[in-house]
């Protein structure tokens, strides 16, 4: 009887340590696959707008642009620095942590827009559209074209193609809606926002 009790005692030992250890691999597991979704979920956020109506942009009436760019990044952009057929990348001055906020500027003549062109939110022949792809969110670029007519703002992501000259309507690609426009003015030489977009910035889920 005293045997059995012993026996049955080293069992239960013997088998502790692996029960413990099925369960400490159990809870590892459950970390991994926890940290594994917590890496997914930041992924998307990265990838995917905050909101259904796109990202959330915080430009407001009286925001100076600045280059986002180039040699004179962080500079205000003068409005004689760009000459017709130019375009250059902007943020509002202090704003550019917020991705929503960048902006396609862009120079031609001033009777060469077209509706659905807002011209009451042009000044001196310059246009401004959000830099946000309304299709995966790709920076959007300027192709300049010996004519300024046939020049065009381009996302090389997946070859959207958007007319600056009339309300940056789609012309080619993907894309499923246009760059909305933000009104602009020129307050002693530099160009200054005058108000919000025109819509939601970017992809609208």
């Amino acid at each position: 009887m005293v045997s059995q009790k012993a026996d049955q005692k080293r069992h239960s030992t013997a088998q502790a340590p692996s029960g413990e250890r099925r369960g400490f691999l159990r809870w590892l597991l459950l970390a991994a696959s926890g940290g594994v979704m917590a890496s997914l979920l930041a992924l998307i956020k990265l990838i995917v707008p905050q909101k259904s109506g796109g990202y959330i942009p915080t430009v407001k009436s009286g925001d100076q642009l600045i280059y986002a760019e180039g040699g004179k990044k962080g500079k205000p952009i003068r409005v004689d620095d760009l000459q017709v057929g130019d375009s250059v990348l902007a943020y509002p001055g202090g704003k550019d942590g917020n991705y929503a906020n960048i902006i396609r500027v862009v120079r031609a003549e001033p009777d060469s827009f077209q509706p659905p062109t807002r011209k009451d939110w042009i000044e001196g022949g310059v246009v401004a559209y959000s830099g946000i792809c309304t299709h995966l969110s790709c920076t959007v670029s300027w192709e300049k074209r010996p004519q300024v007519t046939a020049s065009i703002i381009i996302c090389h992501c997946h070859t959207g193609l958007y007319d600056p000259l009339r309300g940056a309507k789609v012309i080619g690609g993907p894309p499923p809606r246009p760059l909305p426009q933000i009104p602009i003015k020129v307050d002693k030489g530099v160009l200054t926002v005058a108000g919000g977009f025109a819509g939601p910035v970017g992809p609208k889920l």
